[in-house]
């Protein structure tokens, strides 16, 4: 999950400059050029975070297993995988709120240093383990450390203006698709090389101690990497950090005062906003539209595998683990498309505030597609021809859900009262979404479950339940800003 640069950083810009897209307004603004080396660091940490969370996931269940706190009883394995996976998101949920309010004190920079610096520790630290306990500190460090995610949006607002921010948000979930993509295929390659490969890798005895090592070491190496690029080629961005800077460069100097001097000694005087001045209705409708975003993607996701793996008979397609493969691999490289090719022109045209209703709704027909594909399957006796192309056209929708989350992100970077509360407003923002995150999964799972054992409402009340809340959340999206700040300011 989620992944988010001024040409000339922060010095000469306005207040309103980190703010967000302008919609098509009565003077076409020139786009100004992205900095190339800013945007590609911070879109490296993103894909380097996913790909670390989700390398385990094709071994977790055996390795689970192998620790033997099972018992020997198979059916307990899911019980303390499931542990595992979700201590990740309650770890970052936890601390991500942290992570943002030291960077608003500290500066942007330090952070994402030490974090990458981290995660790398964490992620090597899993693949030694070889008993369950280790395994336990080892994820939550993940999740400690992956908290940070949020700072990458700030920097990406910070380093950005309404000209280009959209473009820059766009590639964030392009990042994010190819570490989940890139996580488990390194995890189902590199596990267990004595029985992958017996006559290369498998004959060194120290990775047949380990046989998690070899995928946690490779997936640790994106991070590892991320925190010496972020350590030489990252610039700071937060205004009282770089004022900061500037004031030590400036000591020893005897300068006549100026306005330059001033503004600096605003800047690092500036006091700490307290927590309660995020409290207002610009902050937090944003964060309850997250709120709902996150619990509705999180629960189509986790129901498409499940949907698609299910026998007919119990509201499912009955396809097998290659066709699923292939279907999610065709699925990233369409998000990849979507949030690069679609979303940048899209967000120009329309604005956040239409683009977020409009394709909020996509989630209607993408949950919908799922009761129409099995009625047809069972109608069918399998899969034909119809079913494959509502599977294709739910899935092209879905690659259009990608923009909702690049609206979000410039409402959370308009709504902070200052610059110095930009931190904190992702923190609070990215602890929301993964306190949802942790429940919606087995939310949804269990709902289909129980749906399909007991028939409710001829075996669709779990798609029911899910379109109620799409419906609740549009009804949030009404509340969104029609405007930016920036907007109001270029009227005025």
């Amino acid at each position: 999950m989620s992944t988010e640069e001024r040409t000339a950083l922060i010095s000469g810009q306005d207040d309103a400059s980190y703010s967000a897209v302008q919609p098509a307004a009565k003077k076409t603004k020139k786009i100004t050029p992205l900095p190339k080396m800013q945007i590609f660091t911070l879109l490296y940490i993103s894909f380097g975070e996913p790909l670390a969370a989700t390398v385990i996931d094709p071994f977790i269940v055996q390795l689970v297993r192998e620790t033997g706190i099972t018992g020997g009883v198979e059916a307990r394995t899911g019980y303390f995988a499931g542990a595992i996976e979700s201590l990740f998101y309650a770890a970052e949920g936890l601390t991500v709120l942290q992570w943002g309010r030291a960077s608003d004190r500290i500066g942007r920079k330090p952070p994402l240093v030490f974090g990458t610096l981290g995660l790398a520790a964490a992620v090597t630290t899993f693949g030694l383990s070889n008993s369950y306990w280790p395994l336990v500190v080892s994820r939550f460090m993940q999740g400690v450390f992956n908290g940070n995610i949020g700072i990458t949006k700030c920097v990406m607002a910070e380093s950005t203006d309404s000209t280009n921010i959209a473009t820059a948000l766009s590639f964030i979930p392009l990042q994010w698709g190819l570490g989940i993509t890139f996580g488990p295929m390194i995890g189902g390659l590199l596990s267990h090389p004595a029985k992958t490969w017996p006559n290369t890798l498998g004959k060194i005895a120290f990775l047949r101690d380990h046989p998690y090592f070899l995928p946690c070491a490779t997936a640790a190496l994106i991070p590892l990497s991320a925190f010496i690029i972020t350590s030489i080629f990252l610039k700071e961005t937060l205004p009282s950090a770089v004022a900061r800077q500037k004031k030590k460069s400036q000591e020893g100097v005897s300068l006549p005062p100026s306005e330059t001097q001033s503004e600096v000694d605003v800047a690092v005087d500036e006091p700490p906003v307290p927590f309660s001045a995020l409290m207002t209705r610009r902050v937090l409708v944003p964060i309850i539209n997250y709120a709902f975003l996150a619990f509705v993607e999180q629960c189509s996701s986790a129901l498409l595998p499940l949907v698609y793996a299910s026998s007919i008979g119990v509201g499912g397609l009955g396809l097998d683990s290659f066709t699923i493969g292939l279907l999610m691999s065709g699925l990233g490289i369409g998000i990849g498309l979507s949030s690069t090719l679609i979303s940048p022109v899209v967000l120009r045209k329309l604005g956040p505030h239409k683009t977020y209703r409009i394709f909020f709704m996509c989630y209607l027909f993408t949950i919908g597609c799922y009761p129409i594909m099995n009625a047809l399957a069972r109608r069918a006796g399998g899969v034909d021809i119809f079913v494959w192309i509502v599977i294709a056209a739910q899935l092209g929708c879905i690659t259009l859900t990608v923009m909702n989350y690049s609206c979000l992100f410039i409402f959370f970077n308009d709504s902070a009262p200052t610059k110095s509360t930009l931190g904190a407003v992702n923190g609070l923002a990215q602890t929301v979404a993964c306190s949802v995150r942790i429940f919606a999964p087995v939310t949804a799972s269990s709902l289909f479950s129980l749906t399909q054992q007991h028939n409710l409402l001829g075996g669709t009340m779990v798609y029911w339940i899910l379109f109620a809340c799409v419906f609740c959340g549009s009804y949030a999206s009404s509340k969104l800003p029609k405007h930016l700040k920036e907007d109001d300011e270029t009227e005025e």
